[in-house]
């Protein structure tokens, strides 16, 4: 099934520059009111001006059920950060070529998230931060066992850790993309996680705890 997708601004060119770079694999649609945005729809990119203008901050973002993507203009790490943590699923430049845009609509399609290499670590930190603090506790513990990961799947986690896409992964370990695709899904399945980010929220509080 082909996926839909809402796209929310006010601007020509940037409506012009998606639809160009989406409308062959997806179906889209535009606004350019918040108040348009419903369940239909499995991704909504949104201009941050119209984020900017909630009070308080985010909040679309956190009610949010489905997959949100930001696109800006310069914004700083702290306000990605605070965007990433606050549930959205990524962040593009406004000035984002074409081919980016479709790469990173696919990957978010798919379950990833989209951002800046050197801010996952970051993000991760914040998560963890919130996890901790809220209640009841998160379901995924410090506790759940490494052990019944192979050796090739504890050299993929590492990775993992350090913020490395399944590409450099890939590059790192001699091994294809697609391997490294299959690792982790092994990975998620033994155990019982749901994508990479908890992963690495996984990983980032079993370090904590062993310092």
């Amino acid at each position: 099934m082909t996926a839909s997708i809402l796209i929310i601004s006010s601007s020509n060119t940037t409506l012009n520059k998606w639809r160009s770079a989406l409308s062959n694999n997806y179906v889209v649609e535009f606004a350019d009111r918040m108040e348009s945005i419903d369940n239909r729809y499995q991704l909504v990119i949104i201009e941050t001006s119209f984020i900017d203008r909630e009070r308080p901050p985010y909040q679309f973002i956190k009610n949010y059920s489905g997959r949100v993507l930001l696109i800006g203009h310069n914004w700083p790490d702290s306000r990605q950060i605070e965007l990433m943590t606050a549930g959205a699923a990524g962040y593009c430049e406004e000035d984002v070529g074409t081919k980016i845009i479709g790469i990173a609509v696919s990957r978010i399609l798919k379950g990833d998230l989209w951002m800046k290499r050197h801010l996952v670590s970051k993000v991760v930190a914040e998560l963890v931060k919130i996890a901790h603090s809220s209640t009841p506790p998160p379901p995924h513990s410090t506790s759940v066992d490494l052990d019944c990961l192979t050796p090739r799947e504890h050299e993929v986690i590492e990775r993992v850790q350090k913020g490395l896409s399944n590409k450099l992964i890939a590059s790192e370990l001699d091994i294809s993309e697609r391997t490294v695709k299959a690792h982790m899904t092994s990975i998620f399945h033994k155990l019982n996680i749901p994508d990479r980010f908890h992963l690495a929220v996984l990983l980032n509080d079993r370090k904590q705890e062993s310092n």
